[in-house]
């Protein structure tokens, strides 16, 4: 498995961090097209590089943070918490991993607060395509 455009465009909207080469330097994703990712050093640059799409790996949450205290734009909160108290949405756990059910899934409110959140949703982390914020 490769990453995608598919893989990187719904953080988009949010801030996406990624590293890119081996110095490991953080950029912000703030455009992206078939195979590219334009990014920027700093909120409000107008400094752009152009990284190819397999040349980056995103800075993403685990779903094992679901259940952790995180901080996110200055906040400090256990997402697991605010996904029940404000989606109804509880994160059940099952052999060791963190679950969504597919209907909850199907929410396109609480997915789209997880891709606010970094989480990753589609399991790059452990493809090794994504980065683990946790361990930066």
């Amino acid at each position: 498995m490769k990453l995608e455009l598919k893989h990187i465009a719904p953080y988009l909207p949010y801030r996406l961090n990624i590293i890119t080469g081996i110095v490991r330097v953080n950029l912000t994703a703030v455009a992206l097209d078939s195979t590219h990712v334009f990014t920027t050093t700093s909120l409000g640059s107008r400094e752009r590089q152009m990284k190819q799409i397999n040349e980056i790996k995103p800075i993403l949450r685990p779903l094992s943070d679901l259940t952790k205290e995180i901080e996110h734009n200055g906040l400090k909160f256990v997402p697991s918490i605010i996904l029940k108290e404000c989606y109804g949405h509880s994160v059940q756990i099952a052999e060791s991993k963190y679950l969504i059910t597919p209907i909850q899934l199907e929410s396109y409110t609480l997915v789209s607060q997880l891709f606010e959140w970094h989480f990753d949703i589609f399991g790059l982390i452990e493809k090794g395509l994504a980065i683990d914020f946790n361990t930066i």
